[in-house]
């Protein structure tokens, strides 16, 4: 039975209409209050009830598994953006923190200055790419997470290069990312390479 009694207005004054058996009295989530009104049909219960969470544990794994999300995305969006963006420092600033290191199987650049001139240098090199992406496996600790994601990339070269069109590295990507007051940002992304087909320019 519920500890406090309905109470209803009729004619100008409150008075007490009943007590009702919890329906919910034996749920995790338990309605602590119904407050009821008066009609001509009776005491009715409003429709908002105040609760609490009773899964902690369930609620901080759903909460990791949004954050995981968030920075699987980050990998998603790099992707992408390398092959279909404008590469300029606001494109940097939304992915990677200001003191990010990106490390390429050739080359290196630490700090989110001239991080887009670096990838511009770095995707100029071909007249156009693809870049594949599995899903990323994330483990989130607190406010830093550490990802890993397969890569197949595919570089077509600017006319005239010799050797075939395509050049194709399968890689492994690694990475760290940490919650900044902007949300999620990449703080360490490298390239390892597993397999090559073809010929980078140059070579």
């Amino acid at each position: 039975m519920f500890d406090e009694y309905c109470q209803a207005e009729e004619n100008g004054k409150e008075k007490p209409v009943h007590s009702f058996d919890n329906p919910l009295q034996n749920s995790p989530w338990n309605v602590r209050s119904l407050p009821c009104t008066w009609s001509r049909r009776g005491a009715r219960r409003d429709a908002r009830a105040v609760t609490s969470n009773p899964f902690p544990a369930e609620a901080a794994a759903s909460a990791e598994s949004t954050d995981a999300a968030r920075v699987a995305e980050l990998m998603d969006r790099y992707l992408i953006a390398l092959d279909d963006e404008k590469l300029d420092e606001a494109w940097a600033r939304r992915l990677f923190t200001d003191d990010a290191v990106v490390a390429f199987p050739m080359s290196r650049h630490e700090g989110l200055a001239g991080l887009d001139a670096y990838h511009r240098t770095s995707i100029g090199a071909f007249a156009r790419t693809q870049h594949l992406g599995s899903p990323a496996v994330v483990t989130v600790e607190g406010e830093r997470a550490a990802f890993r994601a397969n890569v197949l990339t595919t570089h077509v070269l600017h006319p005239g290069e010799d050797g075939a069109p395509l050049f194709r590295a399968g890689t492994l990507a690694s990475g760290k990312a940490r919650r900044t007051p902007a949300g999620w940002r990449i703080s360490e992304l490298s390239f390892r390479v597993l397999f090559t087909e073809g010929q980078p320019p140059g070579t």
